[in-house]
């Protein structure tokens, strides 16, 4: 549906968008994720036509767009910041994209007021219709600005950070009923965030960027469980990185090693592994039968430990200035002796290793230890 074709933009010396290319498919929702200045807005500008690409092609359903007016490309729109008319009523602001049309594209009067009714109740609105914006809630005025952007029945719904301006409830709400409002539609859909969870939550297809380039491309569960680079592991997600060496088939942190798949291939060279918090295992000193020198893992000490509903978070001192993040479930936290100061074994299930020529393996325990009955 949507071909990015090479873009570039530049804004003085500083490249926005830098040689970018990706398709998105007919009704898909792919979000643009990636930090500020990473040029997801300039390229959701660049898609809309509010933006024109230094060079590169945009191509819909297979035609170059790329000269085409933002009017005519048949794109809804809905900023971060609502941008609703305040003199004009919840009506007047969904049906405007309409009324002011050209008069031979201009549906009647009677077929502009049915669809605007009919987008208040898709957005869940009904008897709001004059009710101005500053009498709506964020939230509401949000879905305002969405049912105006859909009123021009656009090809193409483009979302800039569509949520950012809501407190965390309202925006969790918001986004589970714009996926369930875009399944029922089957509208194509790009929106742009830097909420990691909103990306993973909403989109079908991921699309990182970071310095005006694309990381990586793919589903959310492709992304987070196997990042392309550092950077994609690092911004996805918490993480610990820790400084390894590889040998004879085995990634070594510290006095703990780790069996990398498909053998020893880039023996003798350093890296970066890199664990989720929920692949660490604690084993306490009291669960370790008087033996911790006998057991595989790191020595480490818990600093701090705080309850997160049905998780734990804590974090674990292995060494000066190296601190480790692990997250376990919280029965097993109040059936364990993880209380500040205890002295714990830990233990990496898996990791990925990125090597500084970019090269990567997966790594993780051979075999389970009868001494940690939960790997």
């Amino acid at each position: 549906m949507i071909g990015l074709h090479k873009i570039n933009k530049r804004f003085g010396s500083f490249a926005a968008v830098d040689d970018v290319s990706f398709d998105i498919r007919q009704g898909e929702l792919v979000a643009l994720l990636g930090p500020s200045g990473s040029g997801k807005t300039t390229l959701l500008r660049i898609i809309a036509g509010l933006e024109a690409p230094d060079s590169g092609e945009v191509h819909f359903e297979g035609r170059n767009i790329t000269n085409i007016s933002a009017r005519d490309r048949g794109v809804g729109f809905v900023f971060q910041h609502f941008a609703l008319f305040r003199h004009m009523t919840v009506k007047d602001n969904i049906s405007f994209g309409l009324r002011v049309r050209r008069k031979a594209q201009r549906p009647p009067k009677d077929e502009i007021d049915a669809r605007v009714r009919h987008l208040l109740e898709m957005v869940q609105l009904e008897g709001l219709a004059h009710r101005y914006p500053s009498q709506l809630s964020g939230g509401q005025r949000q879905r305002v600005a969405l049912a105006r952007a859909l009123a021009i029945e656009p090809r193409v719904l483009l979302l800039d950070e569509p949520f950012g301006a809501l407190d965390a409830k309202v925006r969790k709400e918001l986004r589970r009923w714009l996926r369930r409002l875009h399944d029922e539609l089957g509208i194509t859909g790009v929106f742009v965030t830097h909420d990691q969870e909103e990306a993973l939550e909403v989109s079908d297809r991921l699309v990182v960027m970071d310095h005006g380039r694309v990381e990586q491309v793919g589903t959310p569960t492709e992304i987070y469980d196997s990042p392309a680079t550092p950077f994609v592991y690092r911004f996805l997600g918490n993480v610990n990185s820790l400084e390894c060496q590889l040998e004879d088939g085995y990634a070594r942190i510290g006095s703990f090693r780790m069996a990398i798949e498909g053998g020893s291939g880039s023996n003798g060279n350093d890296g970066t592994a890199f664990i989720r918090p929920h692949e660490i295992e604690l084993v306490p000193k009291s669960a370790q039968n008087g033996k911790p020198n006998t057991l595989p893992g790191l020595p480490g000490r818990i600093r701090h430990s705080v309850i997160l509903g049905p998780i734990v978070r804590v974090e674990v001192e292995v060494g000066p200035e190296q601190t480790l993040e692990a997250e376990i479930p919280r029965r097993r936290y109040a059936d364990s002796e993880l209380s500040r100061g205890a002295e714990v074994q830990v233990v990496f299930r898996k990791a990925e290793i990125f090597l500084a020529d970019g090269t990567r393996h997966a790594a993780g325990i051979e075999a389970e230890d009868p001494c940690f009955p939960h790997l």
